[in-house]
């Protein structure tokens, strides 16, 4: 039982000391960015929070079409693969499940 344990604190802690450091560094990298245009210019340095809202969003939207996007290709390219058998005891490769000699011979393959 503590080797059970022992492991799924062990990996917990991994995903922490892999993630913390990324997630720290995104957090804190843009506040020096923030200062540094507030010091160039007092309205740059108030726009940038202030656009980041919009930025987000943008984002979210952008990333979830992307991923409608891809289940759409992942489902079609399913479909193409799922058509496509090979009948070995012939050694053919057939479209579908239709007869040998309903369609021509794409492929023959060495005997």
């Amino acid at each position: 039982m503590s080797a059970l344990a022992g492991n799924g604190v062990l990996q917990t802690m991994s995903v922490i000391a892999h993630l913390l450091a990324p997630f720290i560094s995104a957090c804190a990298t843009p506040l020096p960015i923030i200062v540094v245009m507030l010091a160039l210019d007092w309205r740059l340095g108030l726009a940038a929070p202030l656009a980041a809202p919009v930025v987000a969003a943008i984002q979210i939207w952008t990333g979830r079409s992307t991923s409608a996007a891809d289940a759409e290709r992942a489902e079609r390219d399913r479909e193409a693969t799922g058509r496509w058998q090979v009948n070995e005891s012939v050694g053919r490769h057939t479209i579908g499940a239709a007869s040998d000699n309903s369609l021509p011979t794409c492929h023959q393959l060495p005997s």
